[in-house]
């Protein structure tokens, strides 16, 4: 039910008053690695190799790592800071790896929201999962 919400996410609503003005359609394309499975073993488990979409398109950018239901856990905004992301700190359970591309005014993208909150001009790419066993 949750990713069938977020699928409504996924289509980019972008209001533009000016007509003189091109808009920019934020599009976050496809991200590629994982998926991750750890063993929750107090020894830190990193993530690394994944790659974001080079065609992705919008001013501003972030990972969103999300619990199995959407609830944000963390924004590393950039992929040296995700790799820095210690995931057996979380415990046992399964995280979500999103890529977002959005424009100024976004709401919702903070720790403790959920994603399906997001509003604003934004795209979400495709989720990475991480299961912490």
């Amino acid at each position: 039910m949750f990713l069938a919400v977020l699928a409504l996410g996924f289509m980019t609503s972008c209001s533009n008053d000016d007509d003189a003005v091109q808009a920019i359609v934020p599009n976050a394309g496809t991200i590629t690695g994982g998926p991750f499975t750890f063993i929750v073993d107090g020894t830190s488990d990193f993530v690394s190799g994944i790659d974001t979409d080079p065609n992705a398109v919008g001013t501003n950018r972030t990972f969103v790592v999300t619990d199995d239901l959407g609830n944000i856990l963390g924004l590393p905004p950039t992929n040296e800071a995700l790799q820095g992301v210690d995931f057996d700190g979380a415990g046992v359970g399964t995280c979500l790896i999103w890529y977002l591309r959005f424009e100024d005014g976004l709401t919702g993208a903070a720790m403790g929201m959920n994603a399906s909150d997001l509003d604003g001009c934004f795209d979400l790419s495709n989720s990475i999962t991480v299961t912490r066993n």
